[in-house]
């Protein structure tokens, strides 16, 4: 089934304004600076015969990263007439690969928000689960998805997501006033900027510029994603990672507890290596039994 892109839009005062439906699924006009509109389109139209696409998304704390986000996602709504809701917002490796093997969900974007797990520094990429995430990535192109992945600085992704990266925009405060951004599409500039940062060759990286400097965004908060709806589910699904991670962390120690109770030494003996009380091995002995 052929797919037409939706691209009518008025030009006004140097922005470009669209029509598009809210999250109560009224008609509301937003205004989209005229280089990000384009490259956000030319990526749509990329993603009609060529698989993903994958913006990258960088910023300080509270610089408006994931409102901009809201709005290049709901722009793509816009674009294939699909959806995006706050299901297309995730927080973990594990809601994004869900949301990957959905079967409905073709062409939708998919917000990765606070997106430090899988997609950041060697280690983490090397983890199971950044392996996992990258792979869904690749396994799934054909599903035509848009990512825009939010995390605080550009060196904190993965190598491999740089690589496959179409647009880069850093987020920041200009004269004290929120709502700018620098854009770039040139993917052999991001390459370049990312490895200068990562080695802090700071010389280098400030000789690659922007393929535009000092654009300018709204406010797409509250427009396409409930505030409120939102803030429930970030609370909810990052205070979920911490416990997965305090569990795994906690499941890993007793393991290692078991094994040396099992190869021999006794209970105050694995107290004394592990700096734990004889009681809390004598705790894990009852909770675990005599095997691993």
């Amino acid at each position: 089934m052929k797919i037409e892109l939706n691209n009518e839009y008025k030009l006004k005062e140097n922005k470009i304004l669209v029509n598009v439906k809210d999250k109560n699924n009224n008609i509301k006009q937003v205004s989209y600076d005229p280089y990000l509109y384009g490259a956000v389109f030319n990526l749509a139209k990329k993603r009609l015969k060529n698989w993903h696409g994958l913006i990258l998304i960088t910023g300080g704390v509270g610089d408006g990263k994931s409102s901009l986000g809201d709005g290049i996602c709901g722009l793509d709504k816009y674009f294939f007439n699909s959806i995006y809701s706050i299901n297309n917002i995730v927080f973990s490796t594990t809601d994004f690969e869900s949301f990957c093997d959905d079967l409905n969900n073709f062409y939708q974007p998919i917000k990765y928000d606070e997106a430090i797990e899988g997609a950041t520094n060697q280690d983490m990429a090397r983890s199971s689960k950044g392996l996992s995430f990258k792979k869904k990535i690749v396994q799934k192109r054909k599903k035509k998805h848009l990512y825009v992945m939010c995390i605080d600085e550009l060196e904190e992704y993965a190598w491999k997501l740089i690589k496959m990266a179409d647009i880069w925009i850093d987020v920041k405060v200009y004269n004290m006033t929120r709502g700018y951004f620098d854009i770039y599409t040139d993917k052999q500039k991001i390459k370049s900027k990312y490895l200068a940062l990562k080695n802090k060759q700071y010389y280098i990286a400030n000789k690659i510029y922007p393929d535009k400097k000092n654009c300018k965004f709204m406010n797409y908060e509250d427009i396409f994603i409930d505030e409120e709806e939102y803030q429930k589910k970030k609370d909810k699904e990052t205070i979920s990672e911490d416990k997965k991670k305090e569990e795994d962390k906690l499941k890993k120690r007793d393991d290692s507890i078991m094994r040396a109770l099992n190869s021999g030494l006794t209970q105050q003996q694995t107290a004394n290596i592990f700096g734990l009380s004889k009681s809390t091995i004598r705790d894990t002995k009852a909770k675990r039994g005599s095997n691993i």
